[in-house]
This record gives C-alpha cells, sequence and structure tokens, in this order.
C-alpha cells in the first residue's frame, strides 16, 4: 500500500494591472505575484522538503456586484518550485 502527503505553503507579493475605462462594472485585471515556498513530500515515511522562489500570473475580469462586493474570474499559471 502506498501512503503519500502533500503540503505546500507560501507568502505571496502580489502587484495587480487593471483598465478602469473598459465598463462601468467591469475591469479587465492581470496579477503578477512573487513569492516563497516551502514544499513538503512525504511517501512510505520517506519525505524531501525544501523552500523555493515562486511566481503566479494570472488575467481576468472584475465585476462589480454592489457598493461594498465584487467578483473576480481569472485564469492563471502558477509555479512554486520544484523538489529535488
Amino acid at each position: 500500500m502506498v501512503s503519500a502527503n502533500a503540503l505546500s505553503l507560501g507568502i505571496w507579493a502580489d502587484n495587480t494591472l487593471s483598465y478602469t475605462g473598459y465598463a462601468d462594472t467591469v475591469t479587465p485585471f492581470i496579477t503578477v505575484g512573487l513569492g516563497k515556498v516551502y514544499s513538503r513530500f512525504e511517501q512510505n515515511q520517506q519525505a524531501l522538503s525544501d523552500w523555493s522562489t515562486g511566481y503566479k500570473v494570472v488575467a481576468g475580469l472584475k465585476f462589480d456586484l454592489s457598493e461594498n462586493s465584487t467578483l473576480s474570474v481569472g485564469v492563471g499559471h502558477v509555479d512554486s518550485g520544484h523538489l529535488n
């Protein structure tokens, strides 16, 4: 029997660029982030763990639902490093 466990935990700094001239209630955006990620993988009582630098890029749309709430929908890519 194979038993495995994976953990990924990180702290990120993000920067978002948005274009507010598109529509009154819809705002396109691009978010780029850089972070430090701790990853740990355990399988059959053997473990690998490491800190690595990760990045993420997300593009999408933000919808203003009311004065105090928004909904963001986006697609993107996250790479948080590899365990060796």
